[in-house]
């Protein structure tokens, strides 16, 4: 009766968590393989109700074999809302070219994870210039 009534304690909290609604769009700016990276955090959860334990929100990034995290950045406060801007650097190879898939996430205190912002891809190029004819 203990292991039905723990399972079914478990299953009632993932059907009535909402979660954080999903990140707010991003921006991008390359500067070479830095990149610039803008957005406001999201401010409610998915059932439209005000956020009160955002946590931080995290920026992914994929250069075709599969997503990898960039950076954490801390929330601006428990509620979200802020205004973000962030660089990091995206690891390229000299003759390297991609394509580079970038969004974010936000995490809640409790490690909820919202579904990814909008996907902005950027091309970037580090391939030799051809020698003159």
């Amino acid at each position: 009766m203990k292991v039905y009534l723990r399972y079914l304690i478990i299953v009632l909290l993932m059907l009535t968590w909402e979660g954080i609604s999903k990140a707010n769009p991003i921006s991008l700016e390359a500067t070479g393989a830095e990149l610039k990276v803008s957005y406001e955090e999201p401010s409610t959860n998915i059932d439209g109700s005000a956020l009160t334990d955002l946590a931080k929100t995290t920026i992914y990034y994929d250069k075709g074999a599969g997503a990898v995290k960039a950076i954490d950045i801390a929330a601006t406060k428990e509620t979200g809302g802020g205004s973000i801007v962030t660089t990091f650097t995206i690891p390229m190879k000299e003759n390297e070219e991609a394509n580079i898939a970038v969004w974010a996430t936000a995490i809640d205190k409790s490690g909820n994870e919202s579904d990814k912002s909008n996907i902005v891809e950027i091309r970037l190029d580090f391939l030799k210039p051809a020698p003159p004819d």
